[in-house]
């Protein structure tokens, strides 16, 4: 089967779960006819993402937030930027059904990109579409999600159907509650994605804390609390345009760029991790048995109900302020092995739901096999 993935490029979540998909349906002899990201106007996408697959990734200019002081979302400078660049987002969505036509897919599989869901709203593409992401389970119980999943306000699950528009939909779940249906809005419960490295590592308890944000408007207080307490060691990634790959501020404080080997390969052997509330980097945590400390973004509504599932799922601990003081909440030892094994379902159900979706079988036998870790 031929497969285009469309993916969100602002932050690593999106990224990191197409990855993981391609890994999985390349072993099950699918082809992957391209990959298209979409990014703010004048970003560039991570090398990691971009070195990830063997076909060809194509980046479009498409919205996403701007943040305040670089650590909250500011939504009104969010939407007049969105309504400023009108002429670009349609030029993106020309763009976009050409690599459709000229690529000829039998299936499209959506990261949470809003391109597609306004490509689908205006004139539906002509093969069918399976969109990804958590968010979907944000929809609500009625909807297929877990029974004390947050719920979002409409106005956020009024954009999370716009993205997920005519198409089948994709929950990924911190837990497996309600995986045994399918909702009337064609919404499918499914583990989180994982990459293959990240499930072939053996983790370690080191004697640092892995911090990830988003944004690196968060960099200052980590210094800052790094001066009050320089016995405590910190390797911080954060997403900040031109930064250094690595910079080295004592030896105890490093800042790294976004890099997916070295954030995995540093995961597997911190002593805790503290991050913003994403979903993809606290499955990766809690799937190597880390403690886990979530804040959301400022003014980030979606990020707190990923704070408050996650809490509700066991898998983090939950804190409203970027305040390393909160990593005392964190417990000396966690017991993930439910969350490994819901994981482990996940390349079987990416499979059965992309066959379904196209409306074809085809053999699973080179599916991803259980992976043995391997020391790092």
């Amino acid at each position: 089967m031929r497969i285009l993935l469309t993916v969100q490029g602002q932050g690593r979540g999106h990224m990191t779960q197409a990855i993981a998909a391609a890994e999985v349906l390349e072993a099950a002899g699918h082809e992957l006819v391209g990959v298209v990201a979409g990014n703010h106007p004048g970003r560039d996408l991570p090398a990691f993402f971009v070195d990830s697959f063997r076909a060809p990734v194509t980046m479009l200019p498409s919205a996403g937030f701007i943040f305040a002081k670089d650590r909250g979302v500011d939504l009104p400078r969010t939407l007049l930027h969105a309504g400023r660049h009108i002429g670009t987002w349609r030029e993106s969505l020309n763009r976009l059904r050409a690599v459709v036509e000229v690529t000829q897919p039998d299936l499209v599989i959506n990261f949470f990109e809003p391109l597609v869901g306004i490509l689908q709203a205006t004139r539906a593409l002509p093969v069918p579409v399976l969109s990804v992401a958590h968010q979907f389970a944000l929809l609500g119980p009625a909807w297929g999600a877990p029974a004390a999943t947050p719920t979002a306000p409409w106005w956020l699950r009024a954009f999370i159907r716009l993205v997920g528009f005519r198409s089948w939909k994709m929950a990924l779940s911190f837990t497996p509650d309600a995986a045994r249906s399918i909702s009337p809005d064609r919404v499918i419960v499914a583990p989180p994605l994982l990459r293959r490295r990240i499930r072939s590592l053996a983790p370690q308890e080191g004697d640092y804390i892995l911090v990830y944000v988003a944004t690196h408007g968060y960099a200052e207080l980590v210094r800052s609390w790094h001066r009050a307490h320089p016995e405590v060691r910190f390797h911080c990634f954060y997403d900040r345009p031109g930064a250094p790959k690595v910079e080295v501020v004592d030896q105890n404080l490093s800042f790294h760029a976004l890099d997916g080997e070295e954030f995995v390969r540093l995961m597997a052997g911190c002593r805790a991790v503290m991050c913003t509330a994403g979903f993809e980097s606290v499955c990766e945590a809690a799937f190597l048995g880390k403690a886990v400390l979530m804040v959301p973004l400022e003014h980030h509504h979606e990020q707190r109900l990923n704070a408050l599932d996650a809490e509700r799922a066991g898998v983090a601990v939950s804190h409203p302020l970027f305040d390393l003081d909160a990593l005392a909440l964190l417990p000396k030892w966690v017991d993930n092995e439910w969350f490994r094994a819901w994981c482990c379902q996940a390349d079987a159900k990416l499979l059965e739901t992309v066959e379904w979706v196209a409306g074809r079988r085809v053999p699973r036998a080179a599916a991803l096999g259980p992976l043995q870790p391997t020391a790092d």
